[in-house]
């Protein structure tokens, strides 16, 4: 279990397969799963500038809250 702790978030980033069957993960969309800042964003789809640090822990990004940019889906 993996759980945000102060300015950070712990995201999923969304996926796509393309044709030749690879994966891709999509510029910037993810699926939230702790954020202590905004717990209403939890597991939705969000929007977030991946140009900025980030840190990887398994299949995880850990990104700083105030980098996430939109909302993707209607809480």
């Amino acid at each position: 279990m993996i759980v945000a702790y102060g300015k950070y978030t712990v995201v999923k980033p969304v996926t796509s397969n393309l044709n030749s069957g690879l994966q891709v993960k999509g510029d910037g969309e993810a699926i939230v799963y702790s954020c202590p800042d905004y717990p209403e964003l939890e597991n939705k789809k969000i929007l977030w500038n991946n140009k900025h640090k980030y840190i990887e822990y398994e299949d995880y990004y850990i990104i700083e809250t105030v980098h996430i940019v939109a909302l993707l889906e209607e809480l």
